[in-house]
C-alpha cells in the first residue's frame, strides 16, 4: 500500500470520527433528558401518568434559561434517582417542582 493510499485511509477515518463526535455532541442533551424522564417514569408511584411527568419535567427544564443550568438540573435529578428504588408523590413533587397537584 502506497503512502498516498495510507494517508487517504487515515483521512477517511479522521473524518468519520469527527462526524461521529459531532453527532454525539449534538444529540447528548436530548439523550440525557430522555434517560432522566424514563427513570422518573419507572420510579414514580403506581398510577402516575407518564405524560404528567413529561410535562412537569419540560416545565422544570424550561425554567432554566441556560443549557448548562438544564444539564445541572438533570444531573441532580439523576443522582437522586440512582439512590432510590421507588418515589412517593411527595418526592416526585419535590424533584419536579410543586406547580400543580399530582394525579
Amino acid at each position: 500500500m502506497t503512502l498516498r493510499a495510507r494517508m487517504s485511509v487515515v483521512a477517511l477515518l479522521a473524518v468519520s470520527a469527527l462526524g461521529a463526535y459531532a453527532a454525539a455532541r449534538y444529540h447528548s442533551a436530548a439523550l440525557e433528558v430522555y434517560v432522566v424522564e424514563q427513570m422518573l417514569v419507572q420510579k414514580s408511584p403506581a398510577g402516575t401518568d407518564p405524560e404528567f411527568i413529561h410535562k412537569r419535567l419540560q416545565t422544570l427544564l424550561a425554567s432554566a434559561p441556560e443549557p448548562g443550568d438544564r444539564i445541572a438540573k438533570l444531573l441532580l435529578l439523576s443522582e437522586h434517582l440512582e439512590k432510590v428504588q421507588q418515589l412517593t408523590l411527595a418526592e416526585l413533587d419535590i424533584l419536579l417542582g410543586k406547580e400543580e397537584a399530582g394525579p
